[in-house]
């Protein structure tokens, strides 16, 4: 996981010249880190991995629209996304539709808050069995039958993840980052936010290109949010120690 790309390329593409890569499985935004650089690093990997692969299995992150896009785009495939979470009680899994799950009742049962909130129980963990475990995501257009729930979408992910506005306002980060069109991300692979008060917010951004300079400010929809924003550049986006990539910044040690 926290290998050099570089590492990792030389050794698999020995590997995809003797056997064919059918698929890839991991994080969604370490596989959109690994296509973005065998697209701009290595296009003879990457060719041989369009050749072979037959899709890719994306679990343990939201997978933001557009980093899913970016991988089934550089490797011309499909994504199947899995909904879980590592408290073990709720999985789930996409059919045809994205961003449709439909939960496995067996492994953890799953029911809706009245705030809309997705709640489960876990079955199997012995140290806390049958709690009811608050997931925090927001579902949308759930599909109930008999009182089960048979499959829901996702609204926005974890409500942990926002900032707040000079009038105290709550703002889903999915919707700000993604759900806007900022010409910023035609210059930088991420983007993360980092907020210690009210109303102020620091832009966390890497380039694409590290020898690149461009000024942020101007490329970024910051229009009708009543925040003042400021921005800051990195050479790679913040993980957490188990390499995920949140979109919400807790420490300011950057």
């Amino acid at each position: 996981m926290f290998l050099s790309f570089k590492f990792v390329i030389s050794k698999l593409k020995k590997i995809a010249k003797l056997t064919p890569v059918r698929y890839l499985h991991g994080y969604p935004s370490t596989i959109y880190e690994f296509a973005t650089f065998c697209d701009a690093n290595d296009h003879e990997l990457r060719d041989l991995l369009r050749e072979s692969l037959k899709g890719a299995f994306l679990g343990s992150e939201y997978p933001h629209p557009l980093f899913r896009d970016k991988i089934e785009n550089i490797f011309g495939i499909e994504t199947v996304n899995w909904y879980g979470h590592s408290e073990g009680a709720v999985l789930a899994y996409e059919k045809q539709e994205k961003f449709r799950f439909y939960p496995f009742q067996t492994y953890g049962f799953a029911e809706i808050t009245h705030e809309g909130h997705l709640l489960v129980s876990n079955y199997y963990d012995k140290a806390t069995p049958f709690i009811r475990y608050d997931t925090e995501d927001y579902i949308s257009d759930p599909e109930i039958e008999n009182g089960f729930l048979v499959s829901f979408g996702i609204k926005e992910g974890r409500s942990g993840e926002f900032v707040t506005d000079n009038n105290g306002k709550k703002i889903s980060l999915t919707g700000l980052i993604f759900g806007r069109h900022h010409k910023l991300f035609d210059y930088c692979s991420h983007i993360q936010i980092y907020q210690k008060e009210k109303g102020k917010a620091i832009i966390l951004y890497v380039p694409k290109d590290r020898n690149s300079w461009i000024e942020p400010g101007p490329l970024f929809d910051n229009s009708n949010i009543p925040m003042d924003f400021t921005f800051k550049r990195l050479n790679y986006p913040i993980k957490t120690s188990g390499g995920k990539l949140n979109l919400l910044i807790q420490q300011d040690s950057f």
